[in-house]
């Protein structure tokens, strides 16, 4: 694993809580326009679903060598159209209340992540500034 994979990764859910971010407002404005349907960001599965393989594919130039898995790099998040949801008599589907839920809970994990790369950002110029020597 190279030293700056798990600053990628969470550079990528940030990126990720971000666009749903976004979803979430759009769909809270567009609650009373007529045939609306609600939009998500699908990312915590694709996430979980790569990180729960049990094949690893290792890319390496020698035998000898350990190798790396790079599929996080294409990780990327998915907008989906929430089609399954009941609609309303005018045909949207946003429930203002899931919707203010669901802001919640992505800025709660936007917040975990930003500072879970604030601290790895602190471990390496601890380990560049020699640990507090």
């Amino acid at each position: 694993m190279r030293l700056n994979d798990n600053v990628n990764l969470l550079s990528k859910s940030l990126d990720a809580y971000s666009i749903r971010q976004n979803a979430i407002n759009n769909n809270i404005s567009n609650s009373n326009t007529p045939n609306y349907k609600r939009k998500d960001v699908e990312f915590d599965k694709i996430l979980k679903e790569m990180t729960n393989e049990n094949e690893i594919n290792i890319k390496t130039t020698n035998t000898a060598h350990i190798g790396n898995n790079d599929k996080n790099m294409n990780l990327e998040p998915k907008i989906i159209v929430d089609k399954n949801t009941k609609s309303r008599l005018d045909g949207n589907n946003v429930d203002i209340d899931v919707e203010m839920a669901e802001l919640s809970k992505n800025y709660i994990k936007y917040n975990v992540v930003s500072q879970q790369i604030t601290n790895a950002f602190k471990r390496y110029k601890n380990a560049i500034s020699g640990g507090g020597r």
